[in-house]
């Protein structure tokens, strides 16, 4: 992996290396094997490494060609085969992937992003047409932040950094609330950061910065139009079968030792085992070791029966990191004051001790099964093939069906005629309308001003599909998709430290051949993961295999909320987050008292806590909460003394 970062004077201005010296501890801290600085005129590079691949140790970066162009890279290709063939008359300097990402921008531009298959994140200048650009892969594991004025671009792949530049330089710097809105919903959007002036690359996405100009433009699609139609089941199969493992063997391209976070469900024991059948079989020389966590203090959550048993049958070396002896809301050692709160700030202590973990053993990359519930056909119910067969005029189709789901799921056949009846209705209006009681929770200690600013209620019900798909069931997929790529393009496992984190479940090719076949290939009426489970039958302990349900941490962190209950109560006291008016205090203190009791989410009262200690906390945002609280907190006044 690596760490780079930059300034574009627009005004043309010149550059001068120490003008990043500021934001260097940033770089440093996850590239700390060597690096360097580059002034070209008016733009300045830096970039620091952390070794991943063999071919890693060839790269010199920031990267200078003939021609004058400059750009620094973070990440892995993995059709470096194609573009070699492709690449034949201006080959790239060395082996490396940064080269060959070079090497390709050098011969393409911005045309070249879309051929690039892995996970990345590139920042390219081209003195000739004096425009910056930045880029991230389709699912945006490689960060990107960028502050643009007139005058000036900061960017930067650590949020840290480009804060730092922009208060070095006195530039302002305010709250986002739209921000806050998402991390106390869903997420935040993929473009979106704590700070208005901050922006975020978003995945898939390339900015270009001229002299006077600003672009910002999706490279990489999907292809609505696709439709994948075999005559057997075996032959899904044998397809499934095939990508997903030249999924997991090109993230197994690497240094050292690669961990798989093995948590006990059906992705990340897919994911390890897979990696485990290439490194027993003809793939590459690297040793494969798996890493868990697990919470023996609570039974409700406690995976490791599963976990156990995956061990067993791969005789696998295996690492567990228990949460007693971490705790989870252990306030995080981080040796600096982050820029924004972040989900794995709640398991800060046993993430570090992950960290500490594979750096005594040699440890670069982790496997992560994320995007499996969403993209195999974990949750998929009869909306999603009755829409399907509506949609082609399969009413002959439509009696059967509804009766096979009715029966799976013991329900009637007029309750999913219900259900399909009201996918029918707009997300917006379906926003408003919502009467699950728990969805009503949500956010129920929020003002009503601040919700309606940030339409907080969209946030939590509506999807999108960017790529157009026409098929309901390949549309929703597409939007599940999008939730994936949340939670990839947060790159929060950055927070501790130098390592990488990669997710084979959410490769291009896969996603790509998932959106593409039937939804009953998926799943059908009482069989989810149907084609998972076929696939990989012969991978797993039967046991494992059927499994139809998994404990999830919330009874963890519900026994670690009571626990800190008087530390939690203390720090919402003068609370510094309603009075920006996100919170109403007398509703917070309720939900406090809920949550205590059981009857409330714990994780929006964590989200909440997230942000509160954040302001309370960060040096950095002393200057930011002032300038942001002002209107705010007179609006707030306002409506309180009504």
């Amino acid at each position: 992996m690596s760490a780079h970062a930059g300034i574009f004077h627009r005004d043309g201005a010149p550059a001068h290396a120490a003008e990043l010296d500021v934001c260097l501890p940033f770089l440093d801290r996850l590239g700390p094997e060597g690096g360097a600085t580059h002034i070209a005129g008016c733009v300045s590079f830096a970039h620091r490494i952390y070794h991943v691949t063999l071919e890693s140790f060839e790269e010199r970066q920031p990267l200078v060609d003939a021609r004058g162009l400059v750009s620094t890279w973070d990440g892995r290709i993995d059709n470096r085969e194609d573009l070699a063939l492709q690449l034949r008359e201006t080959p790239p300097a060395n082996f490396s992937d940064a080269a060959y990402a070079h090497a390709a921008f050098a011969r393409w531009g911005a045309d070249a992003f879309s051929r690039l298959l892995g996970e990345w994140a590139i920042a390219a200048w081209n003195p000739h047409t004096r425009e910056l650009s930045l880029a991230r892969d389709y699912s945006g594991c490689g960060p990107l932040f960028y502050y643009m004025t007139p005058r000036l671009v900061l960017w930067s792949s650590e949020l840290e950094a480009v804060v730092a530049i922009a208060r070095e330089r006195g530039l302002p710097l305010t709250i986002d609330e739209g921000w806050i809105a998402g991390f106390l919903a869903r997420g935040p959007e993929p473009a979106e950061t704590p700070y208005r002036e901050i922006r975020s690359v978003a995945p898939g996405h390339f900015v270009r910065f001229g002299v006077e100009s600003f672009t910002n433009q999706r490279h990489t699609f999907l292809d609505p139009h696709t439709v994948i139609q075999y005559r057997t089941d075996a032959e899904y199969e044998e397809h499934f079968r095939f990508l997903f493992r030249q999924a997991v063997a090109c993230r197994l391209r690497c240094v050292g030792k690669v961990f798989s976070h093995l948590s006990g469900g059906l992705d990340s024991s897919s994911v390890t085992a897979m990696a485990a059948h290439i490194v027993r079989g003809s793939g590459p020389s690297v040793e494969l070791e798996t890493l868990s966590s697990v919470y023996n203090d609570t039974p409700a959550s406690d995976e490791s029966e599963y976990i156990g048993l995956m061990e067993e049958w791969l005789g696998l070396p295996a690492h567990r990191i228990s949460e007693s002896d971490y705790p989870a809301l252990t306030p995080p050692a981080l040796g600096y004051e982050p820029a924004s709160p972040l989900c794995i700030d709640i398991f800060a202590a046993s993430q570090q001790a992950v960290r500490r973990l594979m750096e005594e053993s040699g440890g670069r990359v982790q496997l992560s099964g994320e995007g499996g519930d969403e993209l195999l056909g974990n949750a998929v119910g009869p909306v999603l093939k009755l829409r399907d067969l509506l949609q082609g005029n399969a009413q002959g189709s439509i009696v059967s069906e509804t009766l096979h789901w009715a029966v799976a799921q013991k329900r009637t056949g007029w309750s999913i005629g219900k259900d399909v009846l009201l996918s029918y209705i707009p997300d917006q209006l379906a926003a408003r309308l919502d009467s699950n009681p728990e969805m009503q929770k949500i956010g129920c200690f929020l003002t009503p001003s601040f919700t309606r600013r940030t339409e907080y209620k969209r946030r939590l019900h509506v999807d999108t599909d960017p790529f157009g798909f026409a098929g309901f069931s390949q549309h929703s997929r597409s939007m599940a998709l999008g939730s994936v790529i949340h939670k990839t393009a947060a790159c929060s496992w950055r927070r501790i430290g130098p390592m990488t984190y990669s997710y084979p479940l959410a490769d291009k090719r896969l996603v790509s051949f998932l959106l593409a076949i039937p939804i009953d290939q998926l799943a059908k009426a009482g069989s989810p993961r149907w084609l998972h489970r076929r696939a990989m039958q012969d991978l797993f302990p039967p046991k494992l295999l059927m499994r139809r349900s998994k404990r999830s941490p919330d009874a963890a962190m519900y026994r670690r909320f009571v626990a800190n209950w008087n530390s939690i109560n203390e720090s919402f006291r003068e609370s510094r987050i309603a009075d920006l008016g996100v919170v109403d205090p007398t509703l917070l203190v309720n939900g406090l008292v809920d949550a205590k009791r059981g009857s409330f989410p714990v994780t929006l009262i964590l989200g909440a806590l997230q942000i509160e200690l954040w302001l309370r906390r960060s040096a950095s945002s002393t200057g930011v909460f002032a300038c942001a609280s002002a209107a705010r907190n007179l609006e707030w006044k306002e409506v309180r003394a009504t």
